[in-house]
């Protein structure tokens, strides 16, 4: 029962710092809406036996890209979201698709999934163990930003040496942990769509991409394999470096056109 609660609490905090994002009109606020998002996250992922993954989510997610997006935000004085009328097709059939494929996605889940509840620390994610998987197993993919062939292999013998948990009182299933992670992409999905302020369009991608994460420790636990928290590190890398080049392609663009509204910048050109 508690880790029940556990989950559903910090699933609360992580859903409304999302739609929190979602609301706010002035960057900033979206800004540490999204490092709630992340806490939140990492809590979630420290009842699912990834402790790696949450101290790095907190260091570099949490830490340094979000640290980046308030640095740019200072930098360059950004103010609230302007009001522009958007895309009509987004609005019209974006979002109500959105919202349908969520609701079906979960009914699945919760209906059809046959996937089993995990006890507290389900999988634990030595930082031994994944540095071997990532620059032996994975060292390929990890260097080129690729996807292995065959990821499943050659990391089940680790997730089976690393001690799984027995299972016991303290169960949530994994469809609730999948259903966490829809709510989150769907979040994002819609700041992409109804967002003007191009560094909000940003984090929305970001909230994307800590929801596909939390799918991946879902179902590491799940198959008890830790490449499913390898995967984890390869998006975050590709996450840090698009913060990275997109907020310096955003600074260039502001110098020259003065303004963070997506609508008014349809051309490369500077």
């Amino acid at each position: 029962m508690l880790h029940l609660i556990l989950f559903l609490g910090f699933g609360a905090v992580c859903v409304a710092g999302a739609v929190n994002l979602l609301m706010q009109r002035h960057p900033i606020n979206s800004a540490l809406s999204l490092v709630v998002v992340m806490g939140s996250l990492a809590a979630e992922y420290l009842l699912l036996g990834a402790e790696f993954v949450a101290a790095v989510q907190v260091i570099v997610y949490a830490g340094a890209v979000m640290v980046l997006f308030v640095f740019v935000i200072m930098l360059l004085n950004a103010g609230e979201e302007e009001e522009t009328k958007g895309s009509r097709v987004a609005v019209i059939f974006g979002i109500p698709g959105t919202l349908v494929g969520s609701l079906l996605i979960a009914w699945v889940l919760l209906e059809h999934s046959g996937t089993r509840s995990v006890a507290v620390g389900a999988l634990p994610g030595p930082p031994k163990t994944i540095g071997w998987l990532l620059f032996h197993d994975y060292l390929l993919p990890f260097e080129v930003f690729g996807i292995g062939a065959d990821c499943h292999h050659g990391s089940r013998r680790f997730g089976c040496a690393a001690g799984i948990a027995q299972e016991g009182k303290l169960m949530v299933p994994i469809s609730y942990y999948l259903i966490l992670s829809g709510i989150l992409f769907a979040c994002g999905v819609t700041g992409f769509l109804i967002k003007r302020n191009i560094i909000t369009i940003f984090m929305s991608i970001e909230l994307m991409l800590n929801g596909v994460n939390l799918s991946f420790v879902a179902f590491a636990a799940e198959w008890k394999a830790l490449s499913g928290q390898v995967f984890v590190f390869f998006v975050m890398v590709v996450a840090a470096a698009e913060a990275a080049v997109g907020l310096a392609v955003i600074i260039a663009v502001y110098r020259t056109r003065e303004t963070l509204n997506v609508d008014q910048v349809n051309l490369l050109k500077l």
